[in-house]
């Protein structure tokens, strides 16, 4: 017998918002990404963050603090 694992991928959540040089990024959750997305701007900037390499929210808000951002609401 065969086992199989389905994984269902869930819609991104949004878990707050941060800003970085007057611009102001909401923060995505997927089951496997981090999602920093630029809110009102064009063109919109996306950066991902595995969340194998970063596994929780607060490791996420350490290291984006390291490149200049500044969270402003995080659920």
């Amino acid at each position: 017998m065969t086992q199989v694992t389905v994984v269902i991928n869930k819609e991104p959540t949004n878990i707050g918002t941060v800003e970085k040089d007057g611009v102001i990024y909401d923060v995505r959750e997927t089951n496997t990404l981090w999602k920093i997305k630029s809110k009102d701007v064009s063109p919109q900037l996306e950066i991902q963050f595995s969340k194998k390499d970063i596994p929780t929210a607060e490791d996420l808000m350490d290291t984006i603090s390291k490149m200049g951002y500044i969270k402003k609401e995080i659920n």
